[in-house]
């Protein structure tokens, strides 16, 4: 139906070209607030849901943060019940660990590592490098050897005399001593 059959005044008239808007029925208004409470109450639902999520999160925190405090406190109990380990314990797993890295050697050097590695042969090793020979000791002795004996060769062909083996020695505890003095100072300049 057109606005003319309708009799409807010029001035309610719409403008030619526009599209006439119709307007909500009290029907269509109730749907709209119906979902409009539908969608409250679903909001109101999922917050509820959150909350009860974030509860349930909490308290699976709190849980877990007891759990790892009864496990750490487990491990210490193990560790104070474990804490000492024979000797016998330490010397098979050593045996068990070189065991394992020479089966990948070569045969030499396999052969080698079995020599190196007896217990009596390890313990003189740690304690002269830890006290006899140091290795700057022993290449200051060496260097200074080598110079001082070839200059004493020179000297003792130049004027004349026989040579004695005792310069040799005398100038390889110089230059140990040489090399020692000269590792202490490079340390003390480090600390520094």
């Amino acid at each position: 139906m057109s606005a003319e059959q309708l009799n409807i005044p010029e001035e309610l008239k719409l403008p030619e070209g526009e599209k006439e808007l119709l307007l909500p029925t009290s029907e269509q208004i109730e749907k709209t607030h119906a979902l409009e409470n539908e969608t409250a109450n679903l909001s109101n639902e999922t917050n509820l849901e959150n909350e009860k999520l974030e509860e349930t999160r909490e308290i699976i925190k709190e849980e877990t943060n007891n759990n790892e405090n009864e496990l750490d406190a487990f491990k210490q109990e193990k560790l104070q019940e474990n804490r000492y380990v024979d000797q016998n314990l330490v010397n098979i797993s050593t045996k068990q660990i070189f065991n394992n890295i020479r089966h990948r050697l070569p045969i030499v050097d396999r052969n080698l590592s079995k020599i190196i590695h007896q217990p009596i042969i390890d313990q003189v090793s740690d304690k002269t490098s830890t006290t006899i020979a140091r290795p700057s000791g022993v290449l200051g002795g060496a260097i200074l050897a080598f110079i001082g004996s070839l200059s004493y060769l020179i000297f003792v062909k130049y004027v004349g005399i026989t040579y004695n083996f005792i310069w040799f020695f005398i100038f390889f505890i110089g230059g140990f001593i040489l090399g020692l003095l000269i590792e202490l100072i490079i340390r003390l300049f480090k600390k520094i």
